[in-house]
């Protein structure tokens, strides 16, 4: 896995160069490319999961999963996290679906954050992360709202 530059290593670079192509050229493997879908998409491929397998092992309707993988649909950070564990990713990568996502990424700081951090991390299901959850007083994967 490659290790990525810290986004503040990333600001301080911009304040230096001369241009923004300079910045883009010396970054290129940086940058965030493509959209949430086609992320999705090149994830449940490498997985071997039909779009219906990973809707039931996120515990999300069909027809969402669909509507995301289509682009219709942009989802919450929680089914997001949902989708990751069903795909048994890493925080990387469940970090950069957030970010395409344009949702805020997970904060060891924050109790819950920590919870479903430590989820991902040791690959767990929906059903074993919302019972931590539930065990640390935080508030469950299906009753955040959208």
């Amino acid at each position: 896995m490659k290790k990525t530059k810290p986004t503040g290593a990333l600001i301080q670079e911009l304040s230096s160069v001369s241009n923004i192509k300079e910045y883009f050229s010396q970054n290129a493997d940086e940058m965030i490319e493509g959209d949430l879908s086609d992320q999705l998409k090149q994830l449940a491929d490498r997985a071997g999961m039909s779009r219906s397998a990973l809707a039931g092992k996120a515990g999300l309707d069909r027809y969402y999963i669909y509507d995301i993988f289509s682009g219709r649909k942009v989802p919450s950070a929680d089914k997001l996290v949902c989708i990751a564990l069903a795909l048994e990713l890493n925080l990387e990568e469940t970090e950069k679906l957030l970010r395409l996502a344009d949702r805020p990424g997970l904060y060891a700081r924050h109790p819950r954050d920590s919870i479903l951090i430590f989820a991902l991390q040791r690959h767990l299901t929906v059903d074993e992360t919302n019972a931590l959850l539930y065990e640390g007083g935080q508030p469950l994967l299906s009753e955040q709202r959208d």
